[in-house]
């Protein structure tokens, strides 16, 4: 953060000077002018203020004062360049005597003089005075007709001291009112209209990653490069990029863009070297961050190297004991505790902390972050009692207002300085209060309490942040809260027999499930309830749509105007949306009423043959959740990695089709240890909803309840699977589980029955099977969409498909909405890392082209409309994605369930043509005998078992699993 304030404060003070229309009418006066400026952009600031006391010298001879002290200023100003602040302070000090006594009716010379007295207290970190001498230079001017450009250098000024004092919303109201006086008064052709333009832009982009819109952060930088781009070279110029550079790179980082940032840091300290290889601490910082980077990672090794390679930098200018050391010293440090090497650590914070406090005090802002570090350190080391104390200053040294050193204080969610550290904070105390020895209930009230309040702060935060991918990453915080309160408030339970710390637990294991999704659909549910006219729908939908297109192409290609229009779209649909929230109040009420279940919610949703099981993975333990008709039980399986290492044997045992010696007892070991702790409450129960997003690769259907007899006979039928003894589905979180069971899908006045797609296959089989991935031809696809037509026709039921070339993507789109059933069997597939390209192919898509016109992406699947009561996806790797946590998988499988389908059956891996035909008209022909919503878990069921009784492997009929109600 110091880094940023400096260089904030540093190009404010390079922009040029408003030059008055009063010339005077000589070449020398123009020349020298000339020369000020170039060596004023070339950052020889001696040079320049020799040049502009020539200028000044000239009118005074001519007796021309307001220039000559504009003139005076503008030498003054490279004083701060040097950063050389008591030099600024005192020469202004002196010219604004001599401005009262010769021009007291010039507000603005005056006004210029207030700004470099605020800019000089924002350096040295004076940010309340800093304030008050913005506000007396603007009020100087007040009585302006016109913005002028002193106005808007003492609203950037303000709007900055505001953003240093964690003001975040009365600084962001400033910088977009600098932006649109900019826009309609000035002419942004102009140099130094098109410098301040870009630190306005610059500016935000700090604000915005304090409020943890990170991405909007990222777009603010890439418009305030372009416009500096504009700007002919200089190494001022160069010195305002690489500005903008390093927040950018922070952005990167904070957004988990680990290579693009490393790449922009790099390119930070290329540029540096360009302008002043020798200052080295400017080199250390961005040699710094670079090992911050590889820390966020867990790249300890590399971390340790930058960072110490950035000490080394340091120690050329400056003592060990020096105050630039200190930050390098204590995130050295913190490297060491996550190597658990914790007397380097200690050592290390040690020197940190006696710098730090030596120079700033025991409780101040800049301490802060070695604050948050020494409390995990102690919390590694398994000392409650420090770490407690560690936080509770660092909360004080963050908070404008909060002093209080009591240990069970909570201080307000308006009073910090930096969003993700006072959150941290609350976090740590609420482990460290979990963990003590002493009054036990007293301080895992005290732990619960602060979970609690991290909890609402997060709720807050999210409310807004506006881009989808930093929603995601307030997800990961969501998930911190629940891996570690859930433990707390079974400890609670363990301790007073209260069922409300139960059911406080499942509210936190509800937390850590998708909570995006469920947003999504609340914000759809009040678009179509909230009574907004249809118009304005209209324009929403339109914008929402364009912003897909831009993204889409822009993960395809990075062109810089994608960038702008993508930009102004998210601007426009930013702008569109709060003007629901503000006029229409029941858009507001259903958008942000995100009402979690409750166990006894979930129980009156059951009926007495289902049960709920809730999984959910923390530090230590995975907590299972089983709710019947009759039971709520909180199930703790210790050893989360011992769990993790046996689903990694389960899921390559199935994917490697390992003979039956080898598949049994890793399958029966794990039902032992995800299923046997519930089997004691499963009593009567036919049907399971398995909540579980860090499972969505592990079909339950396939674990054996019982060993077989001989396992050498590698026989697969007549296992005794799961999928035998119940109808297995699975869902994102107990919540959206609920909502579906509750609410019914809208009825359709032409509704058709079934609608099928096999965009790669003439309904005749004419070459050997492959499978559902990116190849071509699938000729069994057909085979399957005919054969389920014709059970539809038989059982006198609306049917249409579409084959080959006329199963288009178009169609498709025409024709989902008005159908109950929809059926795709083409080729899929899955994308890890940009889950909004994965695709479903239809006809026209290439399969290894850049061409994805003929494709339906998942980042379209999200602005469809759906109301199918099942979506069916025979084909590979639909359920496949970027797992995140507190999301679940980002699959192609969500996205249609985002969409409006209801229920959709799809695949865990790359599924085999054949196989999946046979599993398909099985699945059909199941249901069709009991054709109701309630009958595509037992139909599946039915399916599974129809294969599994022929000898045939798991993996052709375990992956193909149903989400939904």
């Amino acid at each position: 953060m110091k880094m940023i304030n400096f260089l904030k404060c540093v190009a404010f003070l390079l922009l040029p000077f408003f030059t008055c229309a009063q010339q005077i009418d000589t070449s020398q006066v123009t020349l020298l002018k000339k020369r000020a400026e170039f060596f004023e952009d070339d950052l020889q600031t001696d040079s320049a203020r020799v040049y502009y006391q020539k200028v000044a010298d000239i009118y005074e001879k001519y007796s021309l004062k307001e220039l000559y002290y504009k003139a005076i200023l503008d030498k003054v100003k490279q004083f701060y360049t040097e950063k050389n602040y008591d030099s600024v302070k005192r020469n202004t000090e002196e010219v604004y005597e001599r401005i009262k006594k010769d021009l007291p009716d010039n507000k603005d010379l005056l006004a210029y003089c207030y700004r470099y007295w605020g800019q000089v207290a924002l350096r040295l970190g004076n940010f309340k005075k800093a304030l008050s001498l913005h506000e007396k230079g603007l009020q100087l001017i007040k009585e302006k007709k016109k913005p002028t450009y002193i106005e808007l250098l003492l609203t950037l000024g303000k709007a900055d001291a505001l953003d240093y004092q964690g003001y975040r919303q009365k600084s962001e109201q400033l910088y977009k009112k600098g932006l649109k006086i900019i826009e309609e008064r000035f002419d942004r052709a102009l140099k130094k209209i098109k410098i301040i333009e870009h630190l306005f832009w610059y500016n935000l982009i700090y604000t915005y990653v304090s409020y943890g819109d990170n991405n909007k952060g990222l777009e603010h930088s890439f418009r305030a490069i372009k416009i500096l781009n504009e700007i002919p070279s200089s190494k001022a110029n160069t010195k305002r990029l690489l500005d903008v550079y390093y927040n950018q790179a922070g952005c990167y980082k904070n957004t988990h863009r680990y290579k693009d940032a490393l790449r922009v840091y790099k390119k930070c300290i290329r540029l540096q070297n360009e302008l002043n290889p020798a200052d080295v601490d400017e080199i250390s910082d961005f040699t710094l961050r670079i090992g911050n980077v590889y820390l966020a990672q867990s790249k300890s090794d590399s971390a340790v190297f930058y960072i110490q390679k950035a000490i080394n930098y340091l120690l050329k200018k400056y003592e060990a004991t020096h105050v630039k050391l200190a930050d390098a010293y204590y995130i050295l440090a913190f490297t060491y505790t996550k190597q658990e090497k914790y007397d380097l650590a200690n050592e290390n914070y040690s020197k940190a902390l006696s710098s730090l406090k030596n120079k700033y005090g025991k409780i101040h802002p800049n301490l802060v972050l070695l604050y948050l570090y020494m409390g995990i350190n102690y919390l590694s080391m398994e000392k409650p009692a420090p770490a407690l104390e560690a936080f509770q200053v660092g909360l004080m040294s963050n908070m404008r207002n909060f002093k209080n050193p009591d240990l069970y204080a909570i201080p307000r969610f308006n009073d910090y300085y930096n969003l993700n550290f006072f959150f941290g904070m609350l976090i740590g105390k609420g482990i460290a209060f979990g963990r003590m020895k002493k009054e036990k209930i007293k301080n895992l009230k005290a732990s619960l309490q602060h979970f609690r309040a991290a909890d609402n702060f997060i709720k807050e935060v999210r409310r807004r942040v506006s881009r989808k991918n930093d929603q995601l990453l307030i997800a990961r915080n969501i998930s911190e809260i629940s891996s570690n309160s859930i433990f707390t408030c079974e400890q609670l339970y363990n301790i007073t027999h209260e069922r409300k710390y139960l059911d406080e637990a499942f509210y936190f294991a509800e937390r850590d499930k998708a909570s995006l999704l469920l947003k999504s659909q609340a914000e759809a549910n009040a678009k179509k309830f909230g009574g907004i006219p249809s118009d304005l729908l209209a324009q929403e939908k339109k914008l929402r749509t364009e912003i897909a297109t831009y993204q889409r192409k822009l993960l395809l290609n990075k062109k810089e105007e994608l960038r702008d229009s993508l930009a102004k779209a998210n601007q426009a649909y930013e702008v569109l949306t709060k003007r629901f929230e503000q006029r229409y109040p029941k858009y507001a009420q259903i958008k942000f009423d995100l009402k979690l279940a409750t166990p006894t919610g979930v129980q009156a949703s059951l009926d007495a043959q289902t049960a709920l099981l809730e999984y959910t993975f923390c530090h230590k333990s995975v907590y299972l959740v089983v709710i019947t008709k009759r039971n709520y039980q909180l199930i703790r399986i210790p050893e989360v990695k011992k769990v993790q290492a046996q689903l990694e044997a389960y899921y390559e045992a199935i994917q490697s089709e390992s003979r039956l010696r080898k598949f049994a007892p890793v399958s029966h070991q794990l039902y032992q240890t995800l299923v046997q702790p519930a089997k004691k409450y499963l009593d009567g129960i036919k049907k399971l909803v398995v909540v579980a997003p860090s499972l969505e690769s592990n079909p339950f259907e396939a674990l054996i309840t019982q060993l077989p007899a001989n396992l050498n006979l590698n026989n697969f039928a007549g296992i005794h699977y799961l999928n035998k003894q119940y109808q297995i589905s699975y869902h994102y979180s107990a919540t959206l589980w609920q909502k579906e069971v509750v609410q019914k899908a809208k009825q359709h006045s032409n509704t058709i029955d079934f609608i099928g797609f096999a965009p790669f296959s003439t309904g005749e089989s004419k070459i050997y099977t492959t499978t559902r991935g990116t190849g071509d031809q699938l000729p069994e696809s057909g085979i399957e969409l005919k054969k389920i037509y014709n059970l539809f026709e038989k059982s006198r039921l609306n049917a249409e498909i579409s084959l080959s070339k006329t199963a288009t993507k178009e169609l498709f789109i025409q024709k989902m909405a008005k159908a109950r059933i929809v059926h795709i069997a083409s080729h899929s597939e899955a994308n890890t890392q940009k889950p909004g390209l994965a695709k479903v192919r239809f006809s026209g898509c290439g399969g290894r082209t850049q061409d994805v016109s003929g494709c339906l992406l998942a980042s379209e699947i999200y602005n469809l409309e759906m109301n199918a009561d099942l979506l069916v996806l025979s084909s590979c790797s639909s359920g496949v994605g970027k797992l995140t946590k507190g999301e679940g998988i980002f699959s192609l499988a969500r996205s249609f369930l985002y969409a409006g389908a209801h229920n959709v059956v799809f695949s865990l891996w790359d599924v085999d043509d054949e196989y999946t035909k046979k599993l398909m008209i099985a699945f059909y022909k199941h249901f069709l005998s009991n054709p109701n919503s309630d009958g595509y878990q037992k139909a599946l069921q039915l399916a599974r078992n129809q294969l599994a009784e022929q000898n045939i492997h798991p993996k052709h009929w375990a992956g193909i699993v149903l989400i939904g109600k």
